[in-house]
């Protein structure tokens, strides 16, 4: 599957745990401490990761797991809900660190040639690290949601 061609999911509302930031300077300092903050919750087989981009007044990011995953959940973590809905489920096949080229190639081609609107809300976009992610290589399993206007 390729940036332009995405499956559509139905997703429950799922509440994660986490560390999140505002990107009040470079995306590439902050996301990437984010991550190391949060590393150890994924130590055990399975565990899936979360990196979630918000709307606000300030644009944010927050780096966590599903909340079932963890008890309790680590102090100074906080809780973020994803919020329950359809979204357009984009795989992306290189590394973590080419991204951007997937979150760029979604909002500038596919987004208007498929006559969509994404969801208004604090949500802009979620990338799921999944079973698959090799944190070494920094590839693997990474897939971005993007959530849809109904």
């Amino acid at each position: 599957m390729n940036t332009h061609t995405p499956r559509i999911e139905t997703l429950p509302a799922l509440t994660l745990a986490g560390r999140g930031a505002t990107l009040d300077a470079a995306p590439a300092d902050i996301v990437p401490a984010l991550w190391s903050e949060v590393a150890g919750a994924f130590q055990r087989p399975g565990t899936v990761g979360y990196g979630v981009c918000l709307r606000g007044d300030k644009p944010g990011y927050f780096a966590g797991c599903d909340s079932r995953d963890l008890d309790p959940v680590p102090a100074g973590w906080r809780r973020l809900q994803l919020p329950a809905g359809r979204y357009a489920v984009f795989e992306h096949r290189r590394p973590v660190s080419a991204i951007a080229d997937t979150v760029d190639a979604v909002f500038q081609r596919w987004l208007p040639a498929a006559g969509l609107k994404s969801a208004d809300g604090e949500l802009i976009f979620f990338e799921r690290y999944g079973p698959g992610f090799d944190a070494r290589r920094g590839a693997g399993d990474i897939s971005l949601w993007l959530p849809l206007a109904t």
